[in-house]
């Protein structure tokens, strides 16, 4: 039995082995399809093998100039034997809610020898999404960035 625990992700501090930050923790920044058409996203991602904390970012992308800009956090559980990712949010996760906007899931998995992400969104007039692992993050109100963790490697 899965079980949640609320947890304020922006406090949150994890220690994981550098393997597990390479299959999962990080910034991934691409696009996803929703009603209000071609979105760009940076997800922020903690956790481990089992379990992940993220911080949803949209904004708008060159093709769709009238996207606001928004963010909320998502938990959810990696398996990394299969390479899938699932994330879930709901309405009480917002941090910078746009007027009319709602909280969308993600059902995905990993591919491009985990340096991708594809799948689908779910939500209103949703469809897919795609995001490569990036190391810096999109400019954008500083309620809508999250702090990693540094990885201090061994000297010679």
């Amino acid at each position: 039995m899965i079980r949640w625990v609320p947890v304020l992700l922006l406090s949150l501090s994890v220690a994981l082995p550098a393997s597990a930050q390479d299959r999962l923790a990080g910034r991934w920044q691409g696009t996803y399809y929703c009603a209000q058409g071609l979105t760009g996203v940076t997800l922020t991602i903690r956790g481990d093998d089992q379990r992940a904390e993220a911080l949803f970012h949209f904004y708008p992308v060159q093709e769709n100039p009238g996207v606001p800009v928004g963010c909320y956090t998502m938990l959810g559980h990696v398996d990394t034997a299969s390479g899938t990712i699932n994330l879930e949010s709901d309405e009480s996760h917002w941090i910078l809610q746009p007027r009319g906007y709602v909280t969308v899931n993600f059902r995905g998995r990993f591919s491009g020898g985990r340096h991708r992400i594809v799948g689908r969104v779910e939500g209103p007039g949703c469809s897919t999404f795609t995001m490569r692992r990036v190391e810096e993050a999109p400019p954008g109100p500083k309620e809508c960035f999250l702090e990693l963790p540094t990885v201090s490697l061994p000297q010679p």
